[in-house]
């Protein structure tokens, strides 16, 4: 449909925005929220997982990067995952 391409333009302006608060707020941080490891760090690496440019995301992010990274060497996470494909490898 018309439009289409300038909704999807505007969903991911928004994405970047709310992911560059987020990766701000992981700065000098090991997890979102508190001293270990929380539903909302798995819920923010999942949606960035989403992200439609994921290789971009990972370099424009590095503080959700680093998050990844230590969410992914969790074993409970590579159980997850494995299960639930949460994201890629």
């Amino acid at each position: 449909p018309e439009g289409t391409k300038a909704v999807k333009q505007a969903a991911v302006a928004e994405m970047d925005r709310g992911f560059a608060v987020l990766d701000a707020a992981l700065e000098g941080r090991d997890w979102l929220v508190g001293d270990r490891m929380s539903l909302a760090d798995i819920y923010l690496v999942m949606l960035v997982a989403w992200y439609p440019d994921i290789d971009s995301a990972r370099t424009a992010w590095p503080n959700i990067e680093r998050l990844w990274a230590r969410l992914r060497d969790h074993p409970l996470m590579k159980t997850l995952n494995t299960s639930h494909e949460m994201w890629p490898g």
